[in-house]
């Protein structure tokens, strides 16, 4: 399984917390919730995991979740559109599941958090190790389960 970090910032108006808001109603609604999100990468399967990073003001890991269909719903200059289920989603009032802070100090290249393009590629083998560390130390489960299951209280 591979894992993308997919990236959000509301300050970009690309996708505002009042849409977040809105997922969150849904997702507490269900305990999942299922969506659309922006991967450069065209090489996104069925099941590889994401990890949703909020840039910007606020910054840190807000959520985890999975690809749904491999096959892109929509194609956008350069960008595909996959359709993903996110699985656990933190309250955008209150701190993220793991800061950048938190990932920088860790060994997770700081160049990966501030990528300007969501799902760019697969995160590296020994980063994906690094966040898997913080994930059982922060939230006391593994990344594959945060990705795959609920997992935590919203």
């Amino acid at each position: 399984m591979n894992y993308y970090l997919i990236t959000w910032k509301p300050e970009n108006n690309d996708y505002s917390v009042i849409d977040y808001e809105l997922m969150r109603i849904d997702f507490r609604t269900k305990d999942y919730v299922d969506t659309k999100w922006r991967l450069r990468s065209k090489d996104a399967k069925e099941g590889d995991g994401l990890i949703l990073f909020r840039q910007g003001k606020i910054t840190g890991v807000f959520g985890f979740g999975y690809i749904l269909d491999s096959k892109p719903a929509e194609t956008l200059e350069n960008s595909f559109y996959y359709k993903v289920q996110f699985t656990n989603l933190r309250d955008n009032s209150v701190s993220p599941f793991i800061s950048k802070k938190e990932l920088v100090s860790a060994g997770i290249p700081e160049s990966l958090l501030n990528s300007e393009s969501s799902g760019y590629g697969s995160i590296r083998t020994e980063s994906i190790d690094v966040l898997n560390k913080l994930c059982i130390k922060n939230i006391n489960f593994e990344l594959i389960q945060l990705c795959n299951s609920r997992c935590t209280k919203w």
